[in-house]
């Protein structure tokens, strides 16, 4: 019998001498000081193309030219690791030798801090979290000769790089809890909030930019969005203002971390509060219905669809409140349903919502079907008469939750079933699925598996057009 390694290609063995082995070690140890000497010089940021497209590398890329960018990161997605390099470039600023081999290295642009010794502030939520965390990633990052005010004190803190002069190359610390006028009368090149501040402290930051010679100032946050979908949410994603931009990294991308141990600790908790820990989405404190949602992946360009391709449509009615219509287009090739349009609308008469709905179909092509309410009769039977055929729906909840929510998850190649045209007509729908919650359970007796009646009409919308949609219930329902 052949052993196995008479079965292997053996490499040729090459006997080192005695100078070339005393080479290598000095060599070695020649990148071990040089590293220890400059350690942000020799930082490389991850990037991970699959299975999620998630990058610590590319959120850094993302941010130049922005007043604001928030880095939504999952617990171990490196989001703070992040703001402490470039807490410790900008110190330096993109002339400084070992800046520059960072910014190249990461391919970031030059522009990414300012080019010379900044000012920096870098802020906690406590005092504590301050002195354990920020102050020792900074620590590790810096080059030698830094000189430190209070390092490993409570309260505010400084370092200052070699031969920094006044204000310039200099990391100040703070910490949300001092409140908003403790970061009043300053001046920084670069603002860094990691974990999400009161909006207050949040306001007064941007009032400390704007001031110094460099005009690329901005604030950065690095947070996990465990508070549900509050200011940030409201300022980055649901209707950014100018020059807020945000980018989400996912904590299973993430090369550096132990990931068997990360998937462990990730057990205890909910699939709504993963959504939060793992991948930095908001999510209602309640629990996220659709927890599989991201605009990365479903939010896409509005393009015109082929006028041959199927168009369906749901009707959720609403006088006081909100009356919806989502249209669909089917693509035949891999049967994804686009979302061209929706119609929201309160407070109008059936003439105006009929008049509406004619627009919207002309413009994006008259569905075949429209499913709607099955308990608004009525409202079906005056749609008709107004020129707009429905079918009754139906409306199994959960069932039509499971419909919509296995066109939302990734197929065997990665890509959904259901994807929404980014238009403003459609923000609407956008806002309602991000923050379409559980209903809380108050007793044993409650059901645990029931949305929260609210806030919910061009969901239910896309509901009934989505699940009525499949083969079993394709023909199902009384036409009026």
């Amino acid at each position: 019998m052949t052993s196995r390694a008479t079965t292997k290609q053996r490499r040729p063995f090459v006997a080192l001498s005695r100078s070339d082995l005393l080479r290598g070690a000095r060599a070695a140890k020649s990148r071990g000081e040089r590293r220890a000497q400059a350690p942000i010089a020799y930082s490389r940021l991850w990037d991970v193309a699959a299975p999620r497209a998630s990058s610590q590398r590319g959120a850094a890329r993302a941010v130049k030219g922005a007043l604001a960018f928030a880095v939504l990161g999952g617990n171990g997605s490196g989001k703070s690791a992040l703001a402490a390099e470039f807490a410790v470039a900008a110190m330096l600023g993109s002339r400084h030798p070992d800046a520059r081999r960072w910014l190249d290295a990461n391919g970031l642009d030059l522009d990414t801090i300012p080019p010379y010794p900044g000012r920096v502030l870098f802020s906690a939520l406590t005092s504590n979290d301050s002195r354990k965390v920020l102050r020792e990633k900074v620590r590790r990052l810096l080059p030698a000769g830094c000189k430190w005010r209070n390092e490993r004190g409570d309260g505010e803190a400084e370092v200052s790089a070699p031969g920094a002069v006044g204000n310039n190359g200099t990391i100040v610390f703070k910490s949300n809890d001092q409140g908003a006028r403790a970061y009043q009368a300053d001046e920084f090149d670069l603002i860094i909030l990691d974990e999400e501040h009161d909006s207050a402290v949040f306001g007064e930051c941007l009032m400390r930019l704007g001031r110094r010679p460099w005009k690329g100032c901005y604030i950065l946050l690095s947070m996990t969005p465990l508070k549900g979908m509050t200011w940030v949410y409201d300022d980055f994603q649901s209707e950014p203002k100018p020059g807020y931009r945000y980018a989400e990294i996912d904590g299973r991308d993430n090369p550096y971390i132990d990931q068997a141990g990360r998937k462990q600790r990730m057990a205890r908790y909910g699939e709504h509060e993963k959504a939060a820990r793992e991948s930095g989405k908001f999510v209602a404190l309640e629990g996220l219905v659709y927890a599989g949602w991201s605009r990365g992946v479903h939010l896409v360009p509005a393009t015109p669809v082929p006028a041959e391709w199927r168009r369906v449509a749901g009707i959720d009615f609403g006088t006081s409140n909100p009356f919806a219509c989502c249209l669909f287009a089917i693509d035949p090739a891999d049967d994804v349903l686009h979302l061209l349009a929706t119609h929201y609308q309160a407070g109008l008469r059936w003439e105006e919502h009929a008049e509406k709905l004619r627009a919207m179909f002309e413009q994006y092509g008259w569905p075949e079907t429209i499913w709607a309410d099955p308990e608004e009769a009525n409202g079906r039977m005056t749609l008709r008469n107004l020129g707009i055929d429905t079918r009754a729906a139906r409306k199994d909840i959960r069932p039509g939750i499971n419909a919509v929510a296995s066109r939302l998850a990734l197929d065997a190649q990665g890509y959904p079933h259901l994807v929404v045209h980014d238009t403003a007509a459609n923000r609407p729908f956008v806002r309602e699925i991000e923050g379409y919650v559980w209903a809380p359970r108050t007793g044993a007796k409650d059901s645990p598996d029931l949305p929260l009646k609210a806030n919910d009409h061009a969901i239910d919308a896309a509901r009934y057009a989505v699940f009525n949609l499949s083969a079993s219930v394709v023909d199902w329902g009384a036409s009026y």
